[in-house]
């Protein structure tokens, strides 16, 4: 089997109308068919994340397998894993936020009755996306094992966000640029080539302060 149809959305009047452009020349290069949803601006950045999970649901009911991409992505290597054949007996494939949630991001979702469930329960906690703590990869994790859903996990190189293109394990194959809105390293200002948005409040986990005070 080929690799399936690549999905991804836009709100109207983003930046991300710009970045998709990315996706879009990556997925002509690899010869991979891309649908681009266009969906209106709902009046915040948590709000337009949620339809995240109304996107990939509705895409569930026009046919299974699909491939999530993020507006933000582009393939930088033919993205080979990608290939349902290669993850028989799973309900989707993806890359991990370490132990914890599946990254939303670039999200192989197969074609099994369990990965319905998923994504329409997914769908049903949209609104859920916008309370803090709680985004789109939680909500999206908080399903899958609540449902048993079956996940293969890819390497990290299909969701690297390092905003200098370089990915922590092996070469790169799916990019997310991430510059405009990552968390801000104290050691490293690149990550907001900008400055920091108003209003942005980090927060971080006790592990990754440990990693952080090991380094």
């Amino acid at each position: 089997m080929a690799i399936p149809r690549i999905i991804t959305y836009v709100t109207l009047g983003s930046p991300y109308e710009q970045k998709v452009t990315s996706l879009s020349r990556s997925c002509e290069h690899f010869g991979l068919l891309l649908e681009i949803h266009r969906i209106p601006d709902l009046g915040g950045r948590d709000q337009n994340l949620a339809q995240k999970a109304i996107v990939c649901r509705d895409a569930a009911e026009e046919g299974l397998p699909f491939v999530f991409m993020d507006a933000d992505a582009e393939f930088s290597a033919k993205p080979v894993l990608l290939d349902p054949e290669r993850h028989a007996g799973f309900d989707l494939a993806a890359t991990r936020n370490g132990r914890r949630d599946v990254r939303s991001g670039t999200v192989l979702y197969l074609d099994t009755d369990r990965t319905r469930e998923v994504l329409h329960a997914w769908a049903r906690l949209a609104p859920s996306v916008t309370k803090p703590g709680y985004g789109d990869q939680r909500s999206l994790t908080t399903e899958i094992n609540r449902l048993g859903a079956k996940v293969s996990i890819l390497p990290a190189s299909y969701c690297t966000i390092r905003p200098d293109g370089r990915a922590q394990h092996g070469a790169v194959v799916v990019h997310h640029d991430r510059r405009g809105w990552m968390p801000k390293n104290e050691e490293n200002s690149r990550f907001w080539p900008n400055g920091r948005p108003e209003g942005f409040v980090q927060t971080r986990s006790r592990a990754w302060g440990k990693r952080r005070r090991r380094s």
